[in-house]
This record gives structure tokens, sequence and C-alpha cells, in this order.
């Protein structure tokens, strides 16, 4: 039974924790009341505590939502990316579980061994070992396929060793018991270890989950089609991308290309991988470029600049 003193310090504490987890939820509070604001608004209330409040609703209030949602393809990249974690979830929770469990109940020679090596690795970061895995993904013909992304990341030396170090504690006469009724070691693994090891499973569907959600650098490399593309890497596309530039004298109806604007007789068009064109009026293009090229003659549809200039936002 608590004493009077007892849960008024409770209360107290509990008020402090409250305003501090409040403190903490500021940037997310700042984030979430920007996202209705133009970016001029953003710049002006930066000083301010206005900062923290969205606007008031009226004309235009979901103009960024509707943007990103409509006018990209920021829903194709949220789907490429359940898609594969989920992938790699299930892929990553039987192929470490089973590792793990071959670590703590199968006796193999060298088995010690095998496990010192497994928590060596886990060491090791990932940049270093990323090259190795891009030739290898390369040589099999697997460059810009979701088997070619997935393959090289379902291994974890991490989640092994986690696994490994619950299944030490399961009581070996399940096993036992499940022999007498004729249950083999792969039925025994799928029916009683891994629902005796939740918790596990679900910490490693989680970690697989934000590795997957906050990897950029594995899917830049492996993924060069805009259907193919993560979350992480979609949205940098409305601001960063790669485009060509073509010069138009009298060039037919081009339905894949789209008008920039008119440089003097000439016709610009644009056009990227991303294909997020839909709003170029709000992007500027390197124009003493056009300056220098455009007094030399061109046959029709020539291509002036490759795929190495950058755009940016006004």
């Amino acid at each position: 039974m608590l004493t009077k003193k007892q849960k008024t310090f409770n209360w107290i504490l509990a008020v402090v924790l409250l305003l501090l987890s409040v403190f903490f939820l500021f940037p997310v509070i700042w984030m979430l009341a920007n996202s209705f604001k133009p970016d001029a608004a953003i710049t002006a209330d930066m000083n301010s505590v206005s900062a923290f409040t969205p606007p008031a609703p009226g004309k235009g209030f979901f103009d960024n939502y509707k943007e990103i949602l409509f006018n990209t393809r920021f829903l194709r990249f949220m789907a490429n990316t359940l898609f594969y974690a989920a992938i790699m979830i299930v892929a990553g929770v039987i192929v470490n579980g089973l590792a793990g469990y071959a670590l703590a109940k199968i006796k193999f020679p060298f088995r010690d061994r095998w496990l010192a090596i497994i928590m060596m690795l886990m060491i090791i970061p990932t940049e270093t070992i990323i090259t190795i895995n891009f030739m290898f993904v390369s040589k099999m013909g697997l460059l810009n396929t979701v088997f070619g992304y997935v393959l090289p990341m379902i291994v974890n030396p991490f989640n092994i060793f986690l696994f490994r170090q619950v299944f030490v504690s399961l009581p070996d006469d399940v096993w036992e018991a499940a022999q007498l009724d004729h249950c083999n070691p792969v039925k025994y693994f799928f029916t009683m270890v891994l629902p005796m090891s939740k918790t596990v499973v679900a910490t490693v569907s989680v970690f697989t989950f934000l590795n997957v959600w906050n990897d950029y650098l594995w899917p830049s490399l492996v993924f060069t089609s805009s259907d193919l593309l993560t979350a992480q890497i979609g949205l940098k596309a409305p601001s960063v991308a790669t485009s060509t530039i073509f010069i138009k004298h009298h060039l037919p109806q081009v339905d894949t290309l789209q008008k920039y604007k008119k440089w003097g007789t000439n016709e610009i068009y644009v056009t990227n991988s991303f294909e997020n064109f839909e709003n170029t009026e709000n992007y500027g293009i390197i124009v003493t470029s056009f300056d220098v090229l455009e007094k030399r003659e061109y046959p029709t549809e020539t291509k002036i600049l490759g795929n190495s200039i950058l755009y940016s936002q006004l």
C-alpha cells in the first residue's frame, strides 16, 4: 500500500516525465505543422512560435499532400519498400532462425568456432562489403531486380546470434517429446520453436524493417528503374535528379518528353528516369549551356547533354 507521500511523488514524477516527452516531441510537432505550409511560410515562421502551429484551414491547406500523393510516385515507392521489407522479414526469420537453431541445439564439428566467426562478422560495417555484394549481383545478372536487392541482405550475423541466444534457453524435453510423436526437425522448428520464440521473431522483424526503410546506399546501386525504387531514394527525386536535354527545331510530337519552355526559336524538352516532371516550371536548368549550344546546327532530336546534368529547385 502506497503512502500519501509516495502517491504525491509518483504524480509529480508523472507530470515531469510528461513535460519531458512533449519537449522531445517538438521535432515531430514541427514537422507535422510545417507539412501544411508552403516553403515561404516555413522560412518566415522559422524564428517564431508559429513554426510549431499549422496554418489556418482554408484553400490550399492540403496542397502539399495532394502534390506528393497525386503528382509524384510516392505511393509506388512506399509500396515497393513495404514489399521488400515483407520479403526480407519472412526470409530473414527463416534463414537466420535456422542458423541460430543449428548453433544452439545441433552438435556439429567446429560449432563454437563458427559462432565466434559470426560474432566477429558483426563488427564489420556493411559499407566495407557492399562493393563485393554489388560485383556478385552484377556477375549473376541480377541488377535492377528484386531478387538481386534482397539476396545479399537476408543473412544477418546479429540476427543469427540473437536467435541462437534465445534458442539455447529452450528445454530439450520439448524436442524429445516431439520425437515421440514422429515430428521431424523441420516441422519441429516451424511448429514448436518459432511459436515459443515470438519475442525474438518480433524483434528481428522490427530490426529488419528498419534496415530496409533506412537503407539508401544498397538500393541506389542495385536499382536503376523508377518502378523499383524504395521510398528513401524515390523521395529524393523531386529535389535532385538526373536529366537529359533535347533541342528541337522541327521535332515531331514526342509523348515521352515534356516541354520545359521556349528558348528563342527552339523548344527545350526535359525527361528523366524518375518521371517526376509534372511541375517542371518549379525547376531551373543550366541556361548558359543553351547559350553556347544553340549557336550550332543540330539534326532532329539530337541529344545535347547526357545523364550528368543536375537540376535544382529554385
